[in-house]
């Protein structure tokens, strides 16, 4: 009798280190874990600097040293022709950017994620709908099919401060990656859908 020895595919999810979510998605900070950042109900307006506090909480940074809403340097920091790779030296002081990309191929952002993930990484997207609206989302994780050796990308895991919140869960939405397409599925947990473009790719890491 002869027998299949060919490996199963089996769908893995991997992390960022440095988030943790048995119950609340929290991040650990000054060594005790602390329930991550959130935007107050209803408030749109708030969505990037969220994000980002996120961003720096999930790195065990300080997020004290955000500017105001309406500070000048606010605006800098969401500008499409940021340099590739550019030290955000102020005012967040201990993080640095590894990849700010206005643009990029599904295989460049998986490249981006995963590489970013696997050094301790985290970072930000800024997603775009058919409608035009944007919205900035915080990379958590990557799914991807591993076979044998054989590793196949599937979805970018992302937490959208404008989708709910999940109990026991890191990501509360997927953004599945279309080989050679500018447009992406993007699929909440709580079963919203719709289709988006990432026309921004910030991902930061500890000094």
């Amino acid at each position: 009798m002869s027998r299949n020895t060919r490996a199963i595919p089996a769908l893995q999810h991997r992390f960022v280190p440095g988030l943790r979510f048995d119950t609340e998605a929290q991040a650990l900070r000054n060594g005790r874990w602390s329930d991550l950042s959130w935007p107050t109900d209803g408030d749109d307006s708030e969505h990037f600097r969220v994000c980002l506090r996120q961003c720096l909480e999930v790195l065990g940074l300080s997020s004290r040293q955000l500017p105001a809403t309406d500070a000048v340097e606010w605006s800098d920091w969401q500008r499409d022709d940021l340099p590739r790779p550019f030290a955000l030296a102020k005012p967040m002081e201990g993080a640095v950017s590894i990849a700010s990309l206005p643009y990029v191929s599904p295989a460049e952002l998986w490249a981006c994620a995963h590489l970013g993930i696997e050094a301790g990484a985290a970072g930000i997207l800024r997603l775009a709908g058919t409608s035009g609206v944007q919205r900035w989302v915080l990379l958590t994780g990557v799914e991807q099919v591993a076979q044998g050796k054989r590793i196949k990308p599937r979805s970018l895991l992302v937490l959208d401060p404008g989708l709910p919140r999940q109990w026991g869960c890191g990501h509360n939405a997927r953004l599945h990656l279309q080989p050679a397409q500018a447009a992406h599925a993007y699929r909440g947990l709580d079963g919203d859908r719709s289709t988006v473009a990432v026309n921004r790719c910030l991902i930061l890491r500890r000094e």
